[in-house]
């Protein structure tokens, strides 16, 4: 690792960035097996996208928004493992849904065409935001994948509760009350970390939870060249204990 430049961690917000790499670095030591386990979705992920290239044009919108899905995966597992839990949910939504919205445009190419015009008017921006909710896509999946398609209602509602939304569950994970007297009673925000924190363990085998239902979620649309390169044996094992 490189020195730190002068003056990092001096003021509070590289000190906050600092404290959040030194975290990272702790559970990476301290939680191996959950560890692990997010390496090899991550891996699995990158695969994935390896064996989706030179698709033809129709087939292409799907694999950019696993592109979008790995992405924001990466991004929500190092807030899991910082203790950044109510973040963590917030980005584990959008994991979610980049992978539904791959599945949405696989069943209709017109579709992807439609999400394109989004920004060129009033009427195309409402239309498209109905056609591209969470639970329509969701209620889709369902119909061809009862039992993925019922874990990712389930990891949707979720992420919702503690922390894409402002809720009072996802408040809780992100804070400490500590009483200094029976009248009086301090709020920090905290660093969520430790073996027998439950909200920490929660959101890390979340994180892998979502992971593997996006993988699950792709393997339904490529099937065949998942199967080629080993993908499917491998988001089984994946699967096992989540």
């Amino acid at each position: 690792m490189t020195d730190s430049p002068p003056n990092w961690a001096r003021d509070l917000l590289s000190g906050f960035f600092d404290t959040f790499q030194d975290t990272v670095q702790a559970s990476f030591v301290n939680m191996p097996r959950e560890y692990q386990r997010l390496k090899e979705i991550d891996a699995a992920m990158n695969d994935a996208l390896d064996c989706l290239q030179h698709l033809p044009d129709e087939k292409a919108s799907a694999p950019a928004m696993l592109l979008q899905c790995r992405s924001s995966y990466r991004v929500a597992a190092q807030l899991a493992l910082a203790g950044q839990l109510r973040e963590c949910y917030a980005v584990l939504r959008i994991c979610l849904e980049s992978a539904l919205y791959g599945f949405h445009f696989d069943n209709d190419v017109e579709r992807f065409k439609h999400w394109l015009s989004r920004q060129d008017s009033e009427k195309n921006r409402g239309q498209v935001k109905r056609e591209f909710s969470g639970a329509r896509m969701i209620d889709e999946l369902i119909a061809v994948d009862p039992i993925n398609g019922q874990a990712a209602k389930t990891f949707y509602e979720r992420t919702i509760d503690l922390g894409a939304h402002p809720n009072v569950y996802g408040m809780y994970t992100s804070i400490t009350v500590n009483s200094a007297s029976s009248k009086d009673k301090i709020v920090h925000s905290v660093f969520q970390v430790g073996k027998d924190n439950i909200y920490f363990r929660l959101a890390l085998k979340t994180s892998a939870q979502v992971g593997v239902c996006c993988l699950k979620i792709y393997e339904r649309i490529f099937r065949e060249r998942f199967r080629i390169v080993g993908l499917d044996e491998r988001i089984e094992k994946l699967s096992a204990d989540l």
